[in-house]
């Protein structure tokens, strides 16, 4: 649907594709798992120099909430305060698009990446540490950049025995052709599919 003429493809992935990794409770940061035990990424990446992925990265597939109320479509999720501080909203990030999407049925996995410094152990109950670490993340948001410019989930390789890859409907032999070309190269066991609109879209 968003390339050029319908001639793209469509990946299907199986839901359960990214590797999990065993994440212990570190309640010194004040973390605890919940119970989950198949998290999407190692402890060591949940934190670096400049950023924090907020700990909710197991089972994080949800569904796409769609809706007409503009209040849910384009909520403000950033806020100055006039104390000086901020406030972010970031439980229904990302869950709502307008009905007229509805036709999607779009599913997504939300991995929420705060910029920040590398907290410390025992930081939270230190008010000096912790008001340096609220102080550098103000930074952040107030526009200083990141140290990198994409952030990426290793995707376990039994998964991609169940890949199955469908060709837009307006395909042509040459797309085709460097499909499967990619296929044989680098994932053969993929499924190659053609769209059952393939004829009837103009």
């Amino acid at each position: 649907m968003y390339t050029p003429e319908l001639r793209g493809v469509r990946i299907r992935m199986p839901l359960a594709m990214f590797r999990g990794y065993h994440i212990r409770d570190q309640p010194e940061l004040r973390l605890t798992t919940d119970g989950f035990d198949n998290w999407a990424l190692p402890f060591e990446r949940m934190y670096g120099t400049d950023y924090m992925v907020m700990p909710e990265a197991a089972n994080n597939f949800y569904k796409i909430e769609y809706t007409d109320d503009t209040s849910f479509v384009r909520r403000q999720l950033y806020t100055a305060m006039p104390d000086g501080s901020h406030k972010v909203a970031l439980a229904k990030l990302g869950r709502y698009k307008s009905s007229h999407w509805n036709f999607q049925s779009e599913w997504r996995f939300r991995l929420i990446v705060v910029p920040c410094i590398a907290p410390k152990p025992g930081m939270f109950d230190d008010p000096a540490e912790l008001d340096r670490f609220i102080s550098a993340s103000a930074q952040f948001i107030n526009g200083k950049p990141l140290s990198f410019d994409g952030f990426f989930l290793s995707i376990r390789d039994e998964a991609f025995s169940e890949m199955e890859v469908m060709l837009g409907p307006k395909h042509n032999s040459g797309d085709r052709a460097v499909v499967e070309a990619l296929l044989q190269t680098y994932n053969p066991s993929a499924k190659l599919l053609v769209s059952t609109l393939k004829g009837a879209v103009q």
